[in-house]
This record gives C-alpha cells, structure tokens and sequence, in this order.
C-alpha cells in the first residue's frame, strides 16, 4: 500500500474512531434512585469514609469529595470478616457518613454489604453491572440512599463527586428499566448548594469572550506588575473561568498554581472580619448601633467612647488611616537621630520603604518588646527571627487610645483593629480561631487562613515583598502588614492568607444570602443591609467597598451593576459579587514581590479591565 493511501485510510479511521473516542470519555448518568432522610447532597462538613467493594479506581470520586469535604478516606473491603477488616469496621464507627460503593466483582461480597448496611446508614452506590445482579437486590433493598452509575469510569466517578456534593444537582435518570421499582425515566432530583464547575455558555457566558482574561493577565506579567496571579470567575454557582498566571516568586524560578497562597492583605477586613460581624448581628450578640467602648474598655472616658461599630465599617469614625506602631512601641528612640523616616534618599537614610520614603537602617528594637528567638516571654512570630512580647498588643490598644480623631470618611485599619478586639471580647476567642471555627472549617475551606506557615511550607505561599527595614527579609508566609504582622499575623485589617478558588467559596455564601453547602452562616436580611447600607460621608457600604457610580472614580468596573460589593486588597487582590447576575470574580496577585511601590498593577487598571470583559462576556 502506498503511504498516501495508508494516510488516507489513517484519516478515514480517525474520523470513524473520534467520536467514538470522545463519547468514551464523556461521563455516563448518574441516577439518583433513593434519598430518604434527604442524605444526598451531602450538608456541611461531616466526616466521610468512602468503602470500596469490587475492583476499579475511586480516585477521581475521593478527589472531587476532597474538593468540598476537609476529611474523606478511603477504605477497600473484601471480607468484612476478616481480622485487619474488623478493626476496619471498628475504625468506620468513626465517621459521620458512609459511601459504599461497589464495583464490578464486589456483587460477591452481598452479604458484607448488607451487613454494613444494617449496622450503619450509608450511601449506597452500585454501578452498571452490579445494580442489576440477584446478589444486590437485598443491599438494594435494606438502602435508604441509593445512587446508580451507568458505568465506573473515572469520568462518571468524577461526575458523581460533584452530585454528592452539590456542586450540580441530580438531574438524570434511567436509560433502561433497573428493576420492578426503578423503571426506564425514572430519577430523584435534588438542589445544587455548592460552588461548581461550568462551561461558560451553560451559564449565558461567551468563552471566546472570557478568553480575552489571558491577555490582559498576561499583559501585567510582561510590565512587571506581579510575578504571578490567579483569576477566578464564577457564575450561578459554577466557576467558568480559573486560571494561574506566571510565577509564585519574583526571580521567576517557581510556576505558579491554582493552589497557591497569596496575602491577601485588606482583604481579611471584608472576607474574615466582616463576615464575623454580621455572624454575629445574626445571632443577636452586636448591633451595628453599638458604641464599641461596650465591650472595650481601653475606648472608656476618651474621645472614642461614643464611636459606634456602624462608624468603623463605613470608615467614618475619624480615626488615622494608619498609626506608626513599631516606631512608638518596637524602636528604641534612643538609638537613632531623628527622623526616623524621610522624603529622598540620603547617606543617613538608605533604605527604601516606599516610592518617595526612606528609613534610618543604625536603628535597634526594645529588648523588652523584642527578641530574635521565640520563647515563653516573647511567644508571638512577626517574622522569621523576631518574636515579640505579649505587652505590644496593650502598648498598641493605648496607642489607639491617645489617636487624634478627624471627622468624616477616612479609610482606616485602625477601624478593624477595634473590630477585632470586639469580636474576640465578645466570643471569648482568638480571631484566627474564630474565622477558622465559624467559616473555614464549615464551608470545607482548606486554603484560606491566617499564619499559613503553621500548615503549609514555604514553597507553597506567593512570595511578597522584600521588606529591608523592620523585618530585614523577603516576607513569605508572614503578613505585609506592619500592624497586623504585630499582632502574629492575626488582624481584622489583615493577615488572611488564601487562594482564588477558597474566597470564591466565601464570596459564593455572600452571593447566595449567607447559605452555602445547606448551612446558614449569616441571615439574608443582615448580609443585605451589610452590602448595601449607605452613609452621608462614606463610598463604602457597610464594611464592604461597593460600586461608587457611573463615571466615578471606584475600584470596580464601571460595566457592573451598581450592587456591585466587595474589597481590594493593597499585595494586589481583589474580590467582587455581583448580586444581580450571580458574578463572583476573584483576583490574586503579590504585586509586591520584590518592591511594595510598585505601581503597574493599578496603573494599567488589570484587576478592573479583566471584570470589564466579564461584562462584555455576559450574554444579553
């Protein structure tokens, strides 16, 4: 045969063979065929074991659970009976949930099946193969949740991941009669409740449009506006768009990711504290009418102690918008020459901190506020090599104290420094512990988080700035934030590390009225007035940045509707939702890495222009 005719014949197979291949690996149905107790999709956090019967790969299924669930493990059965099974079995009395899942050849294990079933309710899953066998009419019978696969490819398996969840909800149903009781069309429906994934045009999004994100993302790369970026889309509930861009550190010597961490910096104040504020207006334990000297005493008989907690959301309470902490309280004064810090360059100022400041580098710490090892006294990290004591947080409160109030809008972080205080002397509890508490662990989020060096290495967080003058280090993993990196990284104002995909998750319970994987976090009422209250002096809503106008100078895309809410965040992060349209857009970068006065990011308006092409992606 001639070469040409064997290419002909080649391409001849190919287009006979090419659908064939594409329908192999398109997921097949997934049926839901029972849900008494409403079991499936599975509610909150609770922990899962998945029991494998029969041979087959379940690690599609266990990931796509790992996606949405902090604990799933996977067990593999044969006889239940057997020595190492039994205290298998003990080990299951453990969890809250129980997937058994059985593939083909795990028919011939029936009677453990049923056993298990008997002993504890479970979530019954049988595929294609085994559902009909004789040996499985009686777990048929004995299951209280029942799910039916048309096959056991890892693409069903995956597809099936995000049913249980809820990331989509059970729509299909049988192919074919499945028994007496299931016949052909037969299928339970059920509600999606948690975040997705989407193709664009399923939710009235153009992808050749939303394609335009890579440019602009790719362009600030080019500039040297950040080293790396993630960008997240979301809309309905389904991601449509999630991309990481260029490198997690400045040298451009370590790829970027989906899971990278990045500081998230002023984002904390609308991601973490915010949603524990209206948490707790929710529950009745504040008002946003309360004055904050109620609950803190360091505010009694001083100007501050009629300042209401609604003042500081809006940013209206007059406070400064930053207090020097670590030079009144961390410096010695008397180990430099005035100034400390001035404009320009000099031989006696030497080192960079801003795009026109410049610091003393002669100058030494209080040995009584710090140290460079850790220890009893001085317990609280700052940085790699300085640890601090507990009396900072007191000398700071005092500093807060004796600040010159102004009148009108000035945007602070002091104003979510008293936040924090608040809402810890409220639950009796550290702020990190209650954002991980009340929102991280039930909404399943792993990545999103305070102190992240605790939990993860290095290697796995953005690199941010090279910060020569207070820290003497490239910061990574410990807070920009001056105020906030003395407070161990734990601040209302800042210090919450996370990636793109994690504060969609959050910026989705908003999105959906403070529900989210079937639990209530905030009343609908409390997050409404939160994201749209107004106040005579500030642009902001309550706690929140918003859309300022048409036309107006704003941190949002002129393009999106005016319920537009959100935060920036000074690293280079962003998140928006967008009520009206059920938009959630997320951007992450660390545009600080290597220098903190970098200005390209907002120069070239990247985080504004990709929400643009949101909006020119949204399909009228």
């Amino acid at each position: 045969m001639r070469l040409t005719d064997t290419l002909r014949l080649i391409f001849a197979l190919s287009l006979f063979l090419l659908p064939m291949l594409l329908l192999a690996q398109s997921p097949g149905g997934v049926v839901l065929l029972k849900n008494e107790g409403g079991r499936v999709p599975i509610e909150g956090q609770p922990k899962i074991a998945l029991v494998q019967f029969g041979d087959g790969d379940l690690s599609d299924l266990e990931a796509g659970l790992n996606r949405n669930f902090l604990e799933v493990d996977l067990y593999l059965f044969g006889d239940l009976y057997s020595a190492e099974n039994l205290s298998l079995l003990k080990t299951l009395g453990l969890y809250d949930r129980l997937l058994v899942v059985v593939l083909p050849g795990g028919e011939g294990d029936a009677g453990e099946i049923e056993d298990l079933l008997r002993k504890r309710p479970s979530t019954l899953i049988l595929t294609e193969g085994v559902a009909q066998t004789k040996a499985m009419r009686r777990a048929v019978s004995l299951s209280t949740c029942l799910v039916y696969a048309e096959d056991s490819s890892k693409e069903t398996l995956g597809k099936m991941a995000g049913l249980l969840s809820g990331e989509r909800a059970f729509e299909d149903v049988a192919t074919k009669d499945l028994s007496i009781l299931f016949k052909k069309g037969y299928g339970l429906k059920t509600t999606k409740i948690r975040l997705g994934y989407a193709a664009p045009d399923e939710v009235g999004l153009d992808g050749t449009v939303l394609q335009k994100i890579d440019a602009i993302a790719e362009e600030g790369l080019g500039a040297g506006a950040y080293p790396g970026a993630q960008v997240l889309v979301a809309k309905g509930g389904f991601i449509v768009y999630e991309k990481a861009f260029g490198y997690k550190d400045a040298s451009g010597q370590e790829p970027n990711d989906l899971s990278t961490l990045y500081d998230l910096a002023s984002v904390t104040k609308a991601a973490s504290a915010d949603a524990l504020v209206m948490m707790a207006v929710s529950q009745g334990l504040l008002s946003p009418e309360d004055k904050a000297s109620k609950y803190l005493d360091y505010l009694k008989d001083s100007d501050k102690e009629n300042l209401r907690l609604r003042q500081f959301l809006f940013h209206a309470a007059g406070l400064p918008a930053v207090i020097q902490f670590y030079k009144e309280i961390l410096i010695d004064p008397n180990s430099y020459d005035d100034p400390l810090i001035r404009r320009g360059r000099s031989a006696d100022h030497p080192v960079q901190i801003a795009a026109r400041d410049f610091a003393r580098n002669d100058w030494s710490y209080r040995k009584r506020f710090v140290r460079r090892d850790s220890s009893e006294l001085f317990p609280i990290r700052m940085a790699e090599g300085y640890y601090l004591s507990p009396k900072v947080r007191p000398a700071m409160r005092k500093e807060i104290r004796g600040a010159t109030l102004s009148r009108g809008y000035r945007y602070s972080d002091i104003d979510y420094l008293i936040i924090q205080d608040v809402l810890e002397g409220v639950y009796g509890e550290s702020l990190d512990a209650l954002f991980s508490r009340k929102f991280a662990r039930p909404l399943g989020l792993q990545r999103l988080l305070y102190r992240p060096l605790r939990r993860y290495a290095r290697s796995e967080i953005a690199e941010g700035t090279r910060e020569l003058f207070l820290r003497k280090q490239t910061l990574r993993g410990d807070v920009d934030d001056e105020a906030a990196a003395m407070l161990g990284g734990v601040s209302g104002n800042a210090g919450l590390f996370g990636n793109a995909r994690d504060l969609a998750v959050l910026a989705q319970m908003y999105a959906n009225g403070g529900v989210y994987g079937g639990l209530r976090f905030i009343d609908e009422a409390v997050l409404r007035r939160f994201t749209t209250a107004r106040d005579d002096v500030s642009p902001y809503a309550m706690g929140f940045d918003r859309h300022r106008g048409r036309g107006k100078p704003g941190n949002t895309a002129d393009e999106a509707p005016l319920s537009t809410y959100g935060h920036t965040g000074f690293t280079g992060t962003c998140f928006w939702v967008d009520p009206d349209n059920d938009i959630v857009y997320v951007f992450l970068s660390n545009r600080g890495a290597p220098t903190r006065w970098n200005p390209k990011l907002s120069q070239m308006d990247i985080r504004t222009r990709i929400q643009s092409v949101i909006y020119e992606a949204l399909k009228k």
